[in-house]
């Protein structure tokens, strides 16, 4: 079946795999499309895959987002399987919130794991170019996803989840490519909704201490990266008893 019949059949809201088997079999097919040459092509099997993950299975979601997660790591003459990838992550991020909730949970989970991983990489101390191309494109995909996920109630992150994610990002925020800090800073804004109050509160101890050794060690005027961060986290940190006072103690000391 050619992907724009498969599409069809997918939007349909009466479409349900027959079996897992079948299922795994059509997934697999969309996975060979996405990185097919033909942009046309591709651009269809993108559409397909997160209109089948709806109803997925947990291992054929699971199997999904781990091998889209492997692609962003392509180098080299693969670079162009790296950027279907990262189109590929970045639509299921934007449509989590139709998945049944085994597909969505799921889904996280490997993205959290796989993503945070390449953001981190990328963060290190002598990182290659391609570590760092890799985890400014792991972190457009994550701010898609961040993003959907404070718009949608129903799709919660764990709080061990939200807490690897804080801390990639606030690596990348330092140490990571120019272009991307700043969406760095914006999903790092947006977290702070998808917490709850306990982990809301050592979230913010994370980043006063943050601020704290910075002054302390480089004086304010290293403070430029955490700008577009802070103005949208302080509105933000209010939902935590004293943390404004924290934040602002931090920064003044």
């Amino acid at each position: 079946m050619a992907c724009s019949d498969l599409l069809k059949e997918l939007a349909k809201d009466t479409f349900l795999c027959a079996s897992v088997e079948v299922e795994t079999s059509v997934l697999d097919a969309l996975m060979r499309a996405v990185y097919d040459q033909s942009p046309d092509v591709s651009s269809l099997a993108m559409k397909c895959v997160p209109l089948l993950l709806r109803r997925a299975r947990a291992e054929n979601a699971s199997a999904c987002a781990k091998t889209l997660c492997a692609g962003l790591e392509s180098v080299g003459k693969d670079c162009e399987r790296r950027d279907a990838s990262a189109m590929c992550l970045k639509i299921i991020a934007v449509d989590i919130g139709t998945f049944e909730r085994e597909a969505w949970e799921v889904t996280l989970q490997t993205y959290s794991a796989g993503l945070v991983t390449s953001v981190e990489r990328g963060a290190k101390d002598g990182a290659t170019a391609d570590e760092i191309n890799i985890a400014a494109e792991a972190v457009d995909v994550l701010h898609a996803l961040i993003t959907t996920l404070s718009q949608t109630s129903h799709v919660e992150l764990r709080e061990e989840q939200a807490l690897d994610l804080q801390r990639a990002l606030l690596g990348h925020l330092e140490r990571g490519k120019t272009g991307t800090r700043k969406r760095a800073a914006q999903c790092l804004a947006l977290l702070p909704t998808l917490m709850r109050e306990s982990t809301l509160g050592e979230s913010v101890k994370t980043v006063t201490d943050i601020l704290a050794s910075k002054v302390a060690y480089k004086g304010k005027s290293d403070l430029y990266t955490f700008e577009l961060y802070l103005s949208r986290f302080n509105g933000v940190i209010t939902q935590a008893s004293g943390c404004r006072t924290i934040l602002s103690t931090s920064i003044t000391d």
